[in-house]
């Protein structure tokens, strides 16, 4: 009895000073998180400890400073804040003092512009809601107008085409929603000036920015009830004459050709109806094989198959040849554009011309001049 007493005892003793040992292995990290641009301190940014069994982490107060607990040796911290790339900071045994400095993310967009009213501001300067689009994204797309090409792109932005026929788009844009029982339909603004947004060829298109609540679209008053569509065209830059060209060839078909029944099955079916109904077969064996295997068609025409009439393959083109150029004074863009759209039903074609010219003029250093 006295024996066991004494390898309990020596047991414990031996886990305490285990444990001990443990804690003073442990030691306490402090440091400052700071902006690697202007060396301002970063408030709320987490860091925590690598492959750490349990969740050790800390949060940088307003001066930027963290205190956090290490086990004994080598550590590696993991700091992380919003817009600025994650970092990994490796502690030394002996280290319990850090500076950490953190680089902004280049795929923040806190410094990217928005056309926003009648100017532009920094996305970092905006608490409203707006959505911003290139016009290369645009571009990517052989449609016939530019609110086609915004389908899907703008989110809270839903954009059906009502029409369908080539070349004439009627696109309906709602911008969050139905929200009168009238005119739903949000301003288009190109360049300053209010004009429908179908008109605009979609190659001619620099940005587009869509207002979508009343802080951002109070500059428009009640016109921008339903939103706002805010369309910046292509403008020259300051260089040698620049030519492109931009333009597609594609094939039309119809996605749905439903394939039609054989002569023999279309009499066997009516005699089916009829019997359904109550009525006697339409066509007797013998006339049926008098039909199927008949050479004389002008007597027993075969049924008509009106897919096959009235949808074929439809070629569309678009072309687009702008010229662009100008010194510090003056600056001129012009662009000619050419679409045709053949339709998959005979006669029913479609076909768009559309010329811009944009110009800047410099009239002195404090006065310019811009005639689109």
């Amino acid at each position: 009895m006295k024996k066991k007493l004494i390898e309990c005892f020596l047991g414990i003793l031996s886990f305490l000073l285990i444990s001990l040992h443990c804690v003073a292995q442990q030691r306490t990290v402090s440091g400052i998180v700071q902006d690697g641009g202007n060396n301002a301190p970063l408030q709320g940014a987490t860091i925590s400890l690598a492959n750490a069994s349990a969740n050790i982490n800390s949060v940088s107060s307003q001066d930027g400073r963290f205190e956090i607990t290490v086990p004994g040796g080598k550590a590696v911290l993991q700091i992380s804040y919003v817009g600025f790339e994650p970092f990994s900071k490796t502690i030394a045994a002996n280290e319990t003092n850090v500076i950490v400095t953190l680089n902004r993310s280049a795929s923040s967009g806190l410094n990217d512009v928005v056309v926003v009213g009648y100017g532009n501001q920094k996305k970092t300067s905006l608490t409203s809601a707006v959505s911003d689009i290139k016009g290369d994204a645009l571009m990517k797309r052989p449609v016939a107008s530019a609110a086609q090409a915004l389908q899907g792109l703008a989110p809270g932005v839903t954009i059906r085409d009502m029409g369908g026929a080539p070349g004439k788009s009627n696109a309906n844009i709602r911008i969050r929603g139905i929200t009168t029982l009238g005119n739903n339909d949000p301003l288009t603004i190109v360049d300053g000036i209010e004009q429908n947004f179908a008109d605009i060829n979609p190659a001619d298109i620099e940005s587009i920015s869509v207002l979508k609540d009343a802080a951002s679209t109070a500059i428009y008053g009640s016109r921008a009830a339903n939103g706002v569509v805010l369309v910046t065209t292509k403008r020259a830059k300051v260089g040698e004459l620049r030519v492109n060209y931009d333009g597609y060839y594609a094939i039309q078909n119809s996605l749905f050709h439903p394939k039609h029944m054989g002569l023999e099955e279309t009499l066997r079916m009516k005699n089916v109806a009829a019997v359904n109904v109550g009525s006697a077969p339409l066509y007797t064996e013998q006339q049926i094989g008098e039909w199927v295997n008949a050479t004389d068609r002008y007597k027993y025409p075969l049924p008509n198959v009106w897919f096959d009439y009235l949808l074929d393959p439809a070629p569309q083109q678009n072309h687009t040849i702008s010229l662009a150029g100008g010194t510090e004074r003056l600056k001129t863009l012009l662009t000619v554009n050419y679409f045709d759209q053949k339709g998959i039903i005979p006669q029913s074609d479609g076909n768009k011309r559309d010329i811009r010219l944009n110009t800047d003029f410099k009239v002195s250093n404090r006065i310019s001049l811009s005639g689109d």
